[in-house]
């Protein structure tokens, strides 16, 4: 995870999100909507391309490209603070963070995820030889607690399709396929720690080209 610069709320976004779905908030009465209800009343989906282009279709917690599959895009958007914990922020911009799916599932509606907003690079770090996200050396207790949470909770090393990609853009780096200027753009936090630990060559003799 890296530092994410928050973007500004789109022109749009408080007639297509805010004001609708704080009507159905109003409707309720201060009474917390059930799962069902929210499901029926999903407006934040209304900013979901916005979401996308606004922070480059880049997750905000693995800081990894997610592509479009089939002219679709794929993508979530993430309640930072759960609905259910503050219906109020339900269709707030400010409270969004464009997430991979399998992420975003894994984060739930758990509160001890650092937000990507609010963290300083270098906090999370990959271990090349493992491909494992770890937190950095020197950092204070609470801050390595905090860190360790993150990373447990979001299986950034638990789900093996997260590792796996990881794994794969430094394969695919190593042999050529992409430069290091693609890792900037689509996978930056692979590409500031490549740079940080002095491995934007090095790695190559770390993971010898495919066969």
């Amino acid at each position: 995870m890296i530092f994410v610069q928050e973007r500004l709320e789109p022109v749009n976004f408080n007639a297509s999100v805010r004001s609708l779905g704080n009507a159905f908030l109003a409707r309720k009465g201060g009474v917390a909507p059930t799962s069902s209800e929210w499901k029926a009343n999903r407006y934040w989906g209304n900013c979901l391309a916005d979401l996308r282009s606004e922070y480059s279709a880049i997750c905000a917690y693995t800081a990894s490209w997610i592509a479009i599959d089939a002219g679709h895009a794929i993508g979530t958007v993430d309640h930072y603070i759960p609905k259910d914990e503050a219906p109020e922020l339900a269709y707030e911009w400010s409270n969004y963070r464009f997430c991979n799916p399998r992420v975003n599932t894994n984060k739930d509606n758990k509160l001890d995820v650092m937000d990507p907003f609010k963290i300083l690079d270098g906090w999370f770090t990959i271990d090349f030889t493992t491909f494992r996200v770890v937190p950095a050396d020197g950092l204070p207790s609470y801050l390595e607690d905090a860190v360790n949470a993150t990373i447990t909770r979001l299986k950034l090393n638990l789900d093996d399709r997260l590792v796996q990609a990881r794994v794969d853009r430094i394969q695919e780096y190593v042999d050529g396929l992409i430069t290091f200027a693609y890792l900037q753009s689509k996978y930056p936090f692979i590409a500031m720690e490549l740079d940080r630990q002095g491995l934007i060559e090095n790695i190559k003799a770390m993971h010898p080209t495919s066969p």
